[in-house]
């Protein structure tokens, strides 16, 4: 009746949000782990190789590991292309699961936590999604290695498998680092609340005026 398929688009709805919410807590939580990782040293630059090695058993290990679990996830939902007898090391090769995004952002973030203040971060992780959104919408391709590097780097919108863009890379790079960014708020609230020195009422005022510039 129309009672039980109003809640069965509810529960569809709801599971699709929690679904595309997962990733943005995941990614959050990683840049608050990193930020914290970062000002918890003294010595930042240690700190950084530390990154270093988490990026690359990002890049190598859990690579390897989350494609080759997810390899019939992907061949039951016809993801894969090319030959059968590719396909396995298509998936191991071609496919960039999360993990791969964060591992850059662990390269790429330490630098951008240190240098920048409360103000510019926020400022910077607005750009940062304000660019994707600008680029993924309103620019087109005009050469025919401009979708994918479009792709790798700010996204792409609409279904991939209808108007025809490369479906590569899931995670755009730009966009995701803003998220990741944006958990560094609260990794360096857990340094100072572990250092004795956080004030709760003036971290919130800080970044409510840094999210106001």
């Amino acid at each position: 009746n129309a009672d039980s398929a109003l809640f069965s688009d509810s529960g569809k709805w709801l599971m699709w949000t929690t679904t595309n919410l997962a990733p943005i807590a995941f990614v959050a939580v990683s840049g608050a782990a990193s930020t914290y990782s970062l000002l918890s040293k003294s010595d930042w630059c240690r700190a950084y190789q530390q990154a270093i090695v988490r990026a690359f058993l990002l890049l190598t290990v859990a690579h390897f590991l989350i494609n080759l679990s997810s390899y019939p996830w992907a061949l039951h939902q016809g993801l894969l292309r090319g030959s059968e007898d590719l396909l396995l090391v298509e998936q191991l090769a071609l496919g960039f699961p999360i993990t791969d995004t964060i591992a850059l952002c662990l390269l790429i973030s330490p630098a951008l936590v240190v240098y920048f203040g409360h103000r510019s971060r926020a400022i910077l992780i607005v750009v940062l999604i304000a660019i994707s959104i600008a680029v993924t919408g309103l620019v087109v391709p005009t050469s025919d290695h401009f979708p994918l590097l479009r792709e790798a780097l700010f996204g792409v919108l609409g279904d991939f498998r209808e108007n025809g863009e490369p479906k590569t890379f899931w995670w755009p790079l730009v966009p995701w680092l803003g998220v990741f960014l944006s958990g560094s708020y609260f990794g360096e609230g857990l340094v100072r609340f572990a250092h004795g020195t956080l004030d709760a009422r003036a971290l919130v005022i800080q970044l409510v005026r840094s999210t106001a510039a």
